[in-house]
């Protein structure tokens, strides 16, 4: 399954689709070969200011996924217009392993054991 796939999969709740994506992001990790390396986790704008990643609601993490998505699509596409014989797959593959939303995307929030 893609992680396109997953974002509109309707019968997978949110908490689902992240498990799923983090499994998808696993894997292009390991072909990439860069699972041992730590991806500082991003901060994200928001209306009242920047949070990290993990303090986002995981419906804002989902919409964040499709923007990521969409990013990757855009740089892949231009990347294979500007290089013949580009490997559309393994540039998909290193966008995704590189990514520090895709890669810090379940990461749970430890503010403060009270909010």
């Amino acid at each position: 399954m893609t992680i396109t796939k997953v974002l509109n999969d309707s019968t997978l709740t949110d908490t689902e689709k992240l498990a799923t994506i983090e499994t998808i992001v696993s894997k292009a990790r390991a072909s990439y070969g860069n699972t041992e390396l730590e991806i500082a986790e991003p901060v994200v704008s928001v209306v009242s200011g920047v949070l990290e990643l993990s303090e986002l609601s995981e419906e804002d993490k989902l919409a964040l996924c499709k923007s990521e998505v969409q990013s990757i699509k855009e740089t892949v596409r231009s990347l294979e217009n500007d290089y013949d014989g580009i490997v559309v797959e393994k540039e998909i593959e290193r966008c995704i392993a590189l990514s520090p939303f895709f890669t810090n995307i379940n990461k749970k929030s430890e503010v403060s054991q009270y909010i």
